[in-house]
């Protein structure tokens, strides 16, 4: 949206300009906007460009910010963790620094539960998408039961926190 508003504005200036070096014979004004729209055009362009792609992202990512990115916890352990029906390799810590608690991070895609080899999503339908995991190793499809895979690693984050918390709540009393 960014992008249309500043295409616009520049195709106003623009105008507005030409109307006045022509009613009023102001000649340096067409010289600076020959030198300056090209540039101006240019940087529209690519506000224009990132903000589509801003927007693809958060329509095929939902709940995903896009300036955040997600870093692997260090130190942290590494644990297996079986959930939709395939296993999921976890690294969970990193609560070492400046008072922050450990989180969980998951590594990867999740791994075919029959050859332990990584798999990776596949998508199906046109409208009504439905995501999958496939291993290419055994050829077996495991169905995503959320909306996309990146929330499937999520929850799997969420639930392995909740479990270590509760690990820790009993180990604690």
């Amino acid at each position: 949206m960014q992008g249309v508003i500043i295409g616009l504005t520049v195709n106003a200036l623009w105008a507005l300009i030409s109307f006045l070096s022509q009613h009023f014979g102001v000649q340096p004004l067409i010289d600076l906007l020959n030198l300056q729209l090209p540039l101006a055009i240019t940087i529209g362009v690519v506000i224009i460009a990132l903000s589509i792609a801003i927007m693809v992202l958060k329509a095929r990512h939902p709940g995903m910010s896009v300036a955040v990115i997600p870093r692997r916890p260090y130190p942290a352990k590494t644990y297996s963790f079986n959930h939709f029906g395939v296993k999921w390799n976890v690294l969970y810590g990193g609560g070492n620094f400046l008072g922050t608690q450990n989180y969980a991070f998951v590594d990867g895609d999740p791994h075919c539960p029959n050859c332990d080899y990584e798999m990776n999503y596949a998508e199906k339908g046109i409208i009504f998408k439905k995501y999958y995991w496939k291993c290419e190793m055994c050829g077996k499809l495991y169905k995503c039961p959320v909306s996309h895979p990146y929330e499937a690693g999520k929850i799997v984050e969420r639930l392995l926190e909740t479990h270590m918390r509760r690990q820790n709540n009993t180990n604690d009393t």
